[in-house]
């Protein structure tokens, strides 16, 4: 069930960017805006499918309903890729002369976004917070799930390698992909990579970084200290490893922004520049580090600190917060177009580098209100956090 799941979710959103710039003539910023919505409700929506499953409806029959709704999503966006009648003519790369999606197109395509959106969202941490309650002890739960979170990047990763394809997250991951797009992305005389598989190197990242931690540097720290690494910790320094990339991808667009005025690109709406898509790899990899830390610190937080009567609640609120994060992305691109000049259709001509910086310093911000709120919390169930692995005289610990 669960790789069921995972696998639907991450195909739904895994070639969407890709598919409205290539199948529906939408234009770079309007297919990250949409990206944004659609991964901003899968991540909010949860939050309503939990709180049926905790308060009217089980789990399983939340999960069996969303299931169904989302597969008639499915088969609608299916349907668009089946019939050259609900896609625009096919527009070639780089023209001015494209043809917008007719009312009736345009309609099938959210029809199915909304339908498959709303049935992955119902299930996707319903069935995380099932699996948690399979056991007794906050550190079996803890490794859950760091399972839990390996087995959905595992599962997109997956997707990612047959295709065009992308992930959830925030604003920095669909732009990540309208800049592989414009890059060379040849591996050798004869084979050209996708653009959307790039974010395969996130997961292989998380993944990995998953596996070592939950086998080797968390026992390590434990053994060593006699204490576990708190849940604040890990979202601490995931944080930090997600301002790393971001910087790190500021300074690879200036890079890529300087190559194109090398050699006179400015005016080719999205040419392809001279300068290989790996050097995305470094930025991707602290990303998929980044994630293994945060996402794993707060599913646990958010499960051992609330109420038991509100365990499928606590996952759902992880996503919320992420999917917050999607609309914030959202109002960040219009804000930065309509004061800035940095965001253009072409950005070839935009200065991206500029946006990357901008939220590498919000993030930064960011990070320092969040030490703040971590050092001053007080967990409510310490001794469960604990897991009889320091003292019971000493009453607390660190709250980060």
């Amino acid at each position: 069930m669960l790789t069921g799941i995972s696998i639907a979710g991450g195909g739904l959103v895994s070639k969407l960017i890709v598919y409205l710039i290539q199948e529906f003539n939408i234009k770079s910023i309007t297919a990250a805006k949409i990206f944004n919505v659609v991964n901003g409700c899968v991540f909010i929506i949860p939050l309503a499918g939990a709180i049926i499953a905790d308060s009217y409806m089980d789990c399983y029959s939340v999960i069996s309903i969303s299931s169904l709704i989302s597969s008639l999503g499915m088969l609608l966006l299916s349907l668009t890729a089946a019939f050259s009648k609900l896609r625009p003519t096919h527009c070639k790369s780089g023209s001015n002369l494209c043809k917008n999606p007719s009312e009736v197109q345009i309609s099938v395509l959210y029809i199915g976004l909304a339908l498959a959106t709303l049935g992955t969202a119902g299930a996707r941490f319903t069935a995380g917070s099932l699996g948690a309650k399979q056991f007794d002890k906050p550190k079996h739960q803890g490794i859950f799930f760091s399972w839990f979170i390996f087995v959905m990047f595992l599962n997109r990763a997956a997707l990612k390698a047959e295709g065009d394809t992308e992930q959830d997250d925030s604003i920095r991951k669909p732009w990540r992909l309208c800049t592989a797009l414009t890059m060379d992305r040849h591996l050798g005389a004869h084979f050209k990579i996708p653009a959307g598989t790039m974010p395969i190197f996130i997961y292989i990242a998380t993944c990995t970084t998953i596996f070592l931690l939950d086998r080797f540097l968390f026992p390590m720290w434990e053994n060593l200290t006699r204490r576990p690494i708190t849940p604040l910790q890990r979202v601490g320094i995931g944080h930090v490893f997600d301002v790393l990339s971001m910087a790190v991808l500021a300074l690879i667009e200036a890079k890529r922004l300087n190559i194109v005025r090398q050699n006179n690109l400015q005016d080719q709406d999205n040419a392809v520049v001279p300068m290989s898509v790996f050097w995305l790899v470094p930025s991707l990899v602290l990303a998929g580090i980044g994630e293994a830390f945060h996402f794993h610190g707060h599913i646990t937080f958010y499960y051992q600190e609330f109420p038991a009567s509100l365990k499928h609640t606590s996952t759902a609120v992880v996503s919320l917060s992420i999917g917050i994060g999607f609309y914030m992305g959202n109002g960040l691109i219009d804000v930065v177009r309509k004061s800035t000049k940095w965001l253009p259709d072409n950005i070839n001509r935009g200065k991206l580098d500029n946006v990357y910086w901008l939220v590498s310093i919000l993030g930064g911000i960011n990070f320092c209100y969040y030490l703040v709120c971590a050092s001053m919390y007080k967990y409510q169930n310490i001794q469960k956090v604990t897991d009889d692995c320091i003292d019971k005289d000493q009453d607390a610990l660190p709250a980060f």
